[in-house]
């Protein structure tokens, strides 16, 4: 699969199911917006609410609730910011996730892409975790854009490919540090296909650990 497959059929699938079920799954979690911040939404809040900077996040809470990119997005709207600011991310990344899945299968079949849309959108879990202002909606995002180009460069070898899951991979870090099981696997497949290729095997295996080590 390439991700960026630019061909009739390609790039109709790439809107079809965002027309049909992306409005659907966004008002689901935006419902989820109107509810109170919950027992770990308030911890979160006060363990960032007196930092004197953004660099004490990675400094000065050592603590499990500490969520990266949700305690980074919780100190810059401020402890007096509505619910549903301190929840937009999620909301946003949790709705992408569902496009994401369609277009991640996408070449196995219209069906199969709706399938995976469907799926998604009326999931429970990843509904509510879309709906709270917590890491998960932010790690759940990019251990699944991670693998889409894993396995994007994997077909076709092309660097872009490797620079955007390096990124990807350390946002996931940055998300919740439970991203390191996808990761772990995501070493595992790229090594093995790295080790498949006659001849090259040394060459390959060097450009995947360079992609995997800034993550690391």
């Amino acid at each position: 699969m390439n991700l960026l497959a630019t061909g009739p059929e390609s790039r109709w699938r790439l809107a079809w199911v965002p027309l049909l079920v992306l409005a659907v799954a966004a008002v689901l979690r935006v419902l989820g917006l109107r509810t109170e911040l919950w027992m770990d939404e308030l911890l979160s809040l006060r363990l960032v609410g007196d930092l004197e900077s953004p660099l004490g996040v990675f400094t000065a809470v050592h603590h499990d609730n500490n969520h990266y990119l949700n305690s980074l997005w919780l100190y810059g709207t401020g402890p007096d910011a509505r619910a549903w600011l301190l929840r937009l991310p999620p909301v946003i990344l949790g709705t992408a996730l569902v496009a994401l899945a369609s277009v991640s299968v996408a070449d196995r079949g219209r069906r199969t892409a709706f399938a995976a849309a469907i799926l998604t959108a009326f999931s429970y879990p990843l509904i509510h975790y879309s709906s709270e202002a917590r890491g998960y909606g932010y790690v759940l995002f990019f251990a699944l854009l991670s693998y889409v180009l894993v396995r994007s460069w994997l077909a076709d070898g092309r660097i872009r490919w490797a620079v955007g899951y390096a990124l990807s991979a350390s946002l996931g870090f940055l998300s919740h540090l439970g991203f390191v099981t996808v990761f772990a696997a995501l070493i595992v497949w790229s090594v093995a296909d790295a080790a498949s290729v006659p001849g090259r095997r040394v060459r390959r295996l060097m450009a995947h650990m360079a992609a995997h080590a800034l993550p690391v």
